[in-house]
């Protein structure tokens, strides 16, 4: 869909990483893992991101009010409906659980694949000028001997799980896939303070920061806007 596709399924659903954090409900600490995101919880991933926290907290989304907008909403879920069916992205489950704790989703894309995709809504049309000004402003930083790249719409922790270094376990994790999927460079455009320290936490090198002011000062607006900044960063795996 995006110009690369993963051929490597070894393995599917495979598990990256195993750690151990504290429970949600007490300090004791209990096993984690994080692994492929299983055909059979597409549907659920997708509530995750849609209905439970992701669209009333992120700053692009939030600031175009995308959850009360049904052909945003519309245009979103043709979008990670296409983003998840390409079977990068990574879930964190407590073992013993099937509940989702945290999902990142992700996908492979070609770097002169053009994600010009037609959409209904004014606000999606809005989020793509100030998602391509970003990637404008960053691409002067960023490695470019890659063909081919992991890139990323959504990262997102469940409440309770939160202050457990789940995120950056997360981060970590994708670079993993990387490895076994055979591709060497991730960039993301992080919205939001806590993403953003997770992934420096993780390792990933920041390319680019653009303060909210400044993408006003270019005619972008943004409701309920509580964030300072948009960082991207990006993590590049070194060849041998």
């Amino acid at each position: 869909m995006f110009g690369w596709s993963r051929l490597n399924f070894d393995e599917f659903p495979k598990v990256y990483m195993r750690f151990k954090a504290k429970d949600c409900e007490s300090d004791d600490l209990v096993e984690y893992r994080i692994q492929d995101l299983p055909e059979n919880r597409f549907d659920d991933a997708l509530n995750f991101m849609f209905h439970d926290q992701y669209l009333r907290e992120e700053p692009f989304a939030k600031g175009h009010e995308i959850k009360d907008d049904p052909l945003a909403m519309e245009d979103f879920t043709e979008y990670y409906t296409g983003m998840i069916n390409e079977k990068m992205s990574l879930v964190c489950f407590k073992e013993g659980s099937d509940e989702i704790v945290a999902l990142n989703i992700l996908f492979g894309m070609d770097v002169k694949y053009e994600m010009a995709a037609p959409v209904k809504s004014e606000a999606i049309k809005k989020l793509q000028l100030i998602i391509k000004d970003v990637m404008t402003t960053s691409a002067p930083f960023e490695p470019t001997d890659d063909e081919f790249v992991v890139e990323a719409m959504g990262l997102s922790v469940a409440r309770k799980y939160r202050k457990r270094g789940i995120a950056v376990k997360m981060l970590e994790s994708r670079i993993l896939l990387m490895k076994h999927v055979g591709l060497n460079r991730t960039s993301t455009i992080f919205t939001a303070l806590g993403s953003q320290i997770a992934a420096k936490k993780a390792g990933y090198t920041e390319y680019c920061e653009i303060t909210y002011d400044e993408l006003m000062a270019k005619g972008h607006k943004f409701k309920h806007l509580t964030e300072k900044s948009v960082k991207t960063l990006g993590y590049q795996i070194e060849r041998k």
